[in-house]
């Protein structure tokens, strides 16, 4: 692979950084207020609490792609993994909120995963909200005052880039 073939183009940069504006829009409209640039306590546990809520709509995502019988033995075998990583992402965030006196995040219902037609429809909303995640936990670190909390979001987000470098690479997508 060429130098050139690595790096973003104007296109692909605004994509993400709309993408990363819209997931801050969405967290916010679920009643969570991530404050950019505050580094304080109130904007670790704002940060945490949107990070939890994403982390908990990934699960109910790869729930409710599971649940369709559309995924291959393969394809199913990874989900449930990514799943079962959400699932202790959500739960850490969660405890580390209630250790710093915040409240725990709870699920939502109102998630609507009922147009997954197909394993390619499955595995591009995959790719949507894990690419959604890397970038949101990428833009907000840089605000975490808390250096054990951004460590530990670091890590997170280690994971969320092997996910998204995981999709990418089944649907026959670049890896950048």
């Amino acid at each position: 692979m060429s130098r050139t073939s690595l790096r973003l183009n104007s296109r692909q940069c605004f994509g993400r950084l709309t993408g990363v504006i819209a997931l801050v829009a969405a967290t916010m409209t679920l009643g969570f207020t991530p404050i950019l640039g505050a580094q304080s306590r109130e904007g670790d546990l704002g940060i945490l609490s949107a990070a939890a809520a994403l982390e908990l709509q990934a699960i109910a995502a790869y729930q409710a792609g599971a649940a369709t019988g559309h995924l291959s033995p393969p394809i199913l075998q990874a989900a449930v993994g990514f799943l079962e990583e959400h699932q202790a992402h959500a739960q850490a965030l969660n405890d580390t909120l209630e250790a710093l006196g915040g409240e725990r995040v709870e699920a939502h219902q109102q998630h609507n995963f009922s147009a997954l037609p197909d394993e390619q429809a499955i595995l591009e909303l995959a790719l949507e909200l894990e690419e959604g995640a890397a970038s949101a936990y990428t833009a907000l670190a840089a605000n975490l005052e808390n250096k054990d909390v951004l460590v530990a979001a670091a890590g997170i987000l280690v994971d969320e880039v092997r996910h998204v470098t995981t999709l990418r690479s089944v649907l026959g997508l670049p890896v950048l």
